[in-house]
């Protein structure tokens, strides 16, 4: 996958207070992403939007939404 945890002690010097809210119940640890992984996830969704037939969305809102996140990330 794309995601991998920290330590407890890492998240919290790296996102400080809140970093609660990353942690994975029964993973053990605090989930987090490479910016390079989430921009090729991203790119992907986009090239995906371009082929609705071969690639048909769940919704078309969350495509939209989607979409716009991905647009919004890599801008």
């Amino acid at each position: 996958g794309r995601f991998f945890l920290l330590p407890e002690k890492q998240a919290m010097d790296t996102w400080g207070p809140g970093y609660e809210q990353f942690y994975a119940p029964g993973a053990g640890g605090y989930a987090t992403e490479l910016k390079v992984t989430q921009a090729l996830h991203c790119l992907d969704h986009l090239r995906e939007a371009f082929y609705p037939d071969y690639y048909p969305l769940n919704s078309a809102i969350h495509g939209m939404i989607h979409q716009n996140h991905c647009l919004d990330h890599l801008l």
